[in-house]
């Protein structure tokens, strides 16, 4: 559950903790519009259609007049990003709108068609990948880097990965349970522009690391991981008949 992502491995939340009321948008606008330490706020449309046809409620707009009355379409505001999986979504908003369009490709992808691309990018600046897309695993043992993050920069497209979390099960075992080192390969190695987490306190830790300014002196457990470097050292012993083979 969205609660529990971890709960096959009896790794479960501190729910209580956690416990609150759904906010409604304007009143979340509200709150980050005073947040001095916010430089973006993000907001994900999802079903736009549906909410249209079966509910008779124009999210498009709804998400404009809100972010309007927030005072978010005045000059020196905070920048919004608008996240969607439907590309018809980002179009609207680029009709009537002036914000960042993200588009989210919500299936994992190691390579895109030029064509493709140059698609993407009539309608967004960025696009949100799953951390697979980018360095794919096997049996959570990273493989390689995929084409996928130099792809779209190349078309100057921001990429921005999904998602990280703190439990020690959901970093590849290349990471040694330590999300600093999965967050730092992912920035440093892949060359990703942004991530998204649940956790947003780890990701201020890392960003925060002194030693990521030290250059060519910074120390080796600050390097990026190799995808590969691990998997290649298992033993034909070990893997199963069929790929032992």
């Amino acid at each position: 559950s969205i609660l529990n992502p971890f709960a096959k491995c009896r790794l479960f939340r501190n729910l209580p903790k956690n416990a609150g009321a759904l906010l409604t948008l304007s009143y979340f606008l509200s709150l980050t519009k005073n947040q001095t330490s916010l430089s973006d706020v993000a907001i994900i449309v999802e079903n736009a259609t549906y909410l249209v046809d079966k509910q008779g409620l124009s999210v498009i707009d709804v998400v404009i007049s809100a972010l309007s009355k927030a005072g978010y379409d005045k000059p020196g505001s905070q920048k919004v990003y608008i996240q969607s999986t439907n590309s018809s979504v980002l179009l609207k908003f680029k009709e009537k709108t002036s914000y960042e369009l993200v588009y989210k490709i919500d299936e994992t992808v190691g390579d895109a068609a030029n064509a493709t691309v140059e698609d993407i990018k009539s309608f967004a600046s960025s696009v949100v990948v799953n951390k697979d897309s980018v360095i794919p695993n096997n049996n959570q043992f990273l493989t390689t880097y995929t084409n996928i993050v130099p792809k779209l920069k190349i078309a100057n497209l921001l990429v921005f990965v999904e998602t990280f979390s703190s439990e020690f099960v959901s970093p590849a075992w290349d990471f040694f349970a330590d999300e600093i080192v999965e967050i730092n390969t992912y920035i440093e190695g892949a060359q990703i522009d942004g991530i998204i987490t649940n956790f947003p306190k780890i990701v201020d830790r890392y960003r925060r690391n002194k030693c990521l300014g030290l250059g060519d002196n910074k120390p080796t457990y600050m390097e990026p991981v190799q995808p590969g470097g691990i998997f290649g050292l298992i033993t034909k012993e070990l893997f199963p008949p069929v790929e032992a083979m």
